[in-house]
């Protein structure tokens, strides 16, 4: 499928890249759009650069994560950088959730924001960015501390930014900050309400236990924030439908192992063990599991990073490098597929990149063509149509 004139040049294209596009068919956007570039890199550096000029910043190798040898590296890794790093992964912070507010409201006036559009920009704009500690769980949630990481918390309603992620290339950061703003915004944080604390160290959090929240609501050491609260928005109507169907088998198997320790649910239960699953399934709806949430993450994120680059120029070669971590991991994860420090409730390597390749502006900078995977995905204007069916993809996608 070939791109039209104006898609190339709205994106900064050259006439001479026009021309090579024109010639020829793209190669469309699935997951695997990167692997022929693959190489074993067990025993590269940690940083992948033949040369400064590269990128921007460390491109870290991925493939030494499996190898214990290499954790005091990278968690050495982790160290803070000097205050200009710092200062500059906060100014990416807050471009990157610029981006994020203009893919929300498309483009629309502030005045004529729909009440799901003002909600979801409300709740981007009071996230707090911070630079974390190494020592903070922020940093070493996948367990290996060093890994170039961020992360989102819902009860201080906060990204933190670790301070390997400090020293990677721009573009990358920018795409890891936008997949945790999503997680901000993801159809079961939005189902809660936002509270603001008083006189807490914390600003906001959202109402994932609303029991403990009377509580503080009655001392009056909480107020929830009127209007922050979609239950069941059109935005995400068809994209939650999708991600029902898609990963209800993964869902029943989380719940059956995590409330009875059986690796999969079955079809009848006793009375007792009964009550069990369904306590875990209301404290956790399927709306909430990991796996749909991480999924959530990387679509939105996908949009807001594509929002980040075309405001400042990016180049192919700057947007490429903005998606390492998704093809160093993958890459990592094909050459070792046991490994075990891969094994999370992620989507799929090839999903993941998949669903960064969706949006056409992104796909037009790579020189790719948007795939028609039938992979679950928000869309271009998902915020900003009530009837959001026609912005997310029916089906059960590629192979999670």
């Amino acid at each position: 499928m070939a791109l039209s004139l104006a898609v190339l040049l709205s994106v900064g294209l050259s006439f001479e890249a026009l021309d090579q596009a024109q010639s020829q068919e793209l190669k469309p956007c699935t997951g695997s759009f990167f692997d022929s570039s693959c190489g074993d890199d067990s025993n590269s550096p940690l940083d992948l650069r033949k040369s400064t000029s590269d990128a921007d910043g460390v491109l870290f190798n991925y493939s030494l994560v499996t190898q214990p040898s290499k954790q005091p590296l990278i968690a050495a890794f982790n160290t803070m950088p000097g205050k200009a790093l710092q200062d500059q992964g906060l100014r990416i912070a807050e471009e990157v959730r610029a981006g994020a507010i203009r893919y929300i409201s498309g483009g629309v006036k502030e005045e004529k924001w729909s009440p799901q559009i003002r909600a979801a920009v409300e709740r981007v704009r009071l996230l707090k960015f911070r630079l974390s500690d190494a020592s903070s769980s922020d940093c070493f949630a996948t367990g290996d501390p060093g890994i170039p990481n961020a992360r989102y918390r819902f009860h201080e309603h906060t990204v933190g930014i670790c301070p390997a992620s400090l020293k990677i290339p721009t573009a990358e950061l920018s795409a890891t900050l936008a997949h945790e703003i999503g997680h901000s915004v993801s159809p079961c944080m939005m189902s809660k309400s936002l509270v603001k604390y008083v006189d807490a160290n914390r600003d906001y959090g959202v109402d994932v236990f609303p029991s403990q929240t009377d509580e503080l609501v009655k001392t009056g050491e909480a107020l929830r924030v009127p209007a922050s609260e979609l239950v069941e928005p059109a935005m995400y109507r068809a994209f939650n439908a999708c991600l029902d169907a898609r990963y209800k088998t993964d869902y029943e198997d989380w719940l059956s192992y995590s409330t009875l320790r059986i690796e999969r649910m079955p079809r009848t239960l006793p009375a007792n063990w009964q009550k069990r699953v369904d306590a875990a399934r209301a404290a956790t709806p399927q709306r909430c599991f990991q796996k749909a949430e991480e999924h959530f993450a990387d679509s939105f994120g996908a949009f807001a990073y594509e929002a980040w680059l075309t405001t400042h120029e990016i180049s192919t070669k700057a947007t490429k490098t903005g998606l390492h971590f998704l093809s160093s991991t993958k890459c990592a994860h094909d050459l070792n597929p046991k490994a075990a420090a891969f094994q999370n409730y992620d989507a799929s390597d090839s999903d993941r990149m998949a669903l960064y390749l969706k949006p056409a502006g992104t796909a037009a900078r790579i020189g790719c063509a948007v795939s028609d995977d039938n992979l679950c995905s928000v869309g271009p204007n998902t915020f900003t149509t009530e009837d959001s069916n026609s912005n997310a993809s029916q089906g059960t996608g590629t192979k999670p």
